[in-house]
């Protein structure tokens, strides 16, 4: 009886490790995921909030009179605020449709709006540096 006892927690113990080996993996693989669906987002950082606002609809006019860029909605994908409302302006995100997107001067690289205007690139963080473009 001893023997049986051992060896069934032998077989228990190796299939805990394979059970946590795989649950590492699939937590590795569930991050890989979802940081490959993060690579298309923009964040806007500083843009007032007001009640019953259309997200969209701000976003846009933002790139057409900020950035002198007219994207047609069809170009977002989503659109909304992130975080709970307080008295600090809430981020934006939106995320482009990068295959139907054509117009190439608005980017993201490591997490940053870059913005390309006369041939030259610049980095945007806020809404502030939108109004010196």
């Amino acid at each position: 009886m001893g023997t049986l006892i051992k060896n069934t927690e032998t077989i228990l113990m190796e299939e805990m490790k394979a059970l946590k080996k795989e649950n590492e993996a699939l937590k590795e693989q569930l991050d890989d995921l979802e940081q490959h669906s993060r690579c298309n987002n923009v964040r806007i950082h500083g843009v007032e909030e007001e009640s019953n606002e259309n997200v969209e609809l701000k976003v846009l006019d933002l790139f057409k009179n900020k950035m002198n860029l007219n994207i047609s909605p069809e170009l977002i994908q989503s659109c909304h605020r992130v975080g709970r409302q307080d008295n600090r302006s809430r981020l934006r995100v939106f995320k482009m449709a990068q295959k139907k997107f054509g117009n190439k001067n608005v980017w993201t690289i490591r997490g940053k709006i870059m913005v390309k205007k006369l041939n030259l690139k610049h980095m945007v963080k806020s809404a502030t540096d939108v109004d010196k473009l």
